[in-house]
């Protein structure tokens, strides 16, 4: 099988408690693969397929030996890398991601508002997060995209704002439909507002014009005419893309897993802690993409994830 899209969370530490973990405490857990360990996986997931492959956690930007995996990472052929992070770190860091291979990042800026984002995040500085973005525009990360999962009642009033930044900046600003998940929201329905709504908001002052959305993309993507960025629409409950689904997940508990709306798994740790060889790896992944079906998650208008955010990667 190839082509596929690896989501590798290298952390469940945060530093900031997003919408998905949310009202509890800021996760602080241990990560059940050494550096070394990650780069196996990585290289052995490349192997079975994996073209594409993006940092998460958690807060990828925490783990302290992350220099040194990403540029181990980075040479791993066949594999174009990607980072998400909240943004309080990446000014600092955007110019190593950049020397280690890496060609873009995606940034949580749930609010351009600092109090409603303070509020969001449960204590971050906007200021950080947007100024980390302008570093990684500097150092080649583009086009920086843009996460907003929009909350009734919170930001759902700035979807015009968001969307004018696109004029004079080669942003991708991506709208998320807020989903359910363990830990997180206590009210993810009421907060709930479908991207068709979001794109209404816009469309009272933008123009929109779609543009192609590439095989088992999960936005469906837009710019305004003239405008030097683009405007996406992330909708997993008002219009799943999960027959297109290409993804695996490795979390920072070291289990791959097919889908994050799925509960079972394939315990690379496990394996690596057993004495596993590369080939006996090797053989035990490629019998789990025979088995995991693809795009065929019941209800996945309803369905939520089945483990919280931070070790899943969301």
């Amino acid at each position: 099988m190839s082509g596929l899209y690896l989501r590798l969370s290298v952390t469940g530490r945060c530093d900031l408690r997003c919408v998905y973990c949310r009202p509890g405490p800021v996760p602080r857990l241990a990560d059940a693969l050494d550096g070394p360990g990650l780069v196996r996986a990585a290289r052995l997931l490349a192997a079975a397929g994996v073209t594409k492959a993006r940092l998460t956690g958690g807060e990828p930007l925490l783990r302290p030996d992350l220099p040194d995996v990403a540029a181990a990472l980075g040479r791993i052929p066949g594999v174009t890398w990607s980072l998400t992070t909240n943004g309080q770190r990446l000014a600092g860091m955007a110019g190593m991601l950049a020397r280690a291979g890496f060609s873009r990042v995606n940034v949580s800026v749930d609010s351009l508002d600092p109090e409603v984002f303070r509020r969001i995040t449960g204590g971050g500085d906007l200021a950080r997060t947007l100024a980390g973005c302008r570093e990684a525009e500097r150092a080649g990360l583009v086009p920086v995209k843009w996460n907003v999962v929009v909350l009734r009642g919170i930001n759902d009033g700035e979807a015009e704002r968001f969307a004018a930044e696109t004029l004079d900046r080669a942003i991708e600003v991506r709208f998320i439909e807020c989903m359910p998940s363990p830990g997180g929201l206590a009210d993810p329905e009421e907060r709930y507002v479908p991207a068709a709504e979001v794109r209404a908001r816009i469309e009272r002052r933008f123009a929109l014009t779609p543009l192609p959305r590439g095989r088992g993309a999960t936005a469906e993507l837009f710019a305004i005419p003239g405008a030097r960025g683009r405007i996406g629409f992330i909708a997993p409950h008002s219009a799943p893309f999960c027959a297109e689904c290409n993804r695996l997940r490795l979390g920072s508990d070291g289990v791959l897993r097919p889908c994050l709306c799925r509960t079972d798994g394939l315990d690379l740790a496990a394996l690596f802690a057993a004495g596993a060889t590369d080939a006996g790896v090797s053989a035990e992944i490629s019998g789990a993409l025979a088995r995991w079906p693809r795009g065929l998650r019941p209800d996945p208008a309803r369905a939520a994830p089945a483990a919280p955010m931070h070790l899943l990667g969301g």
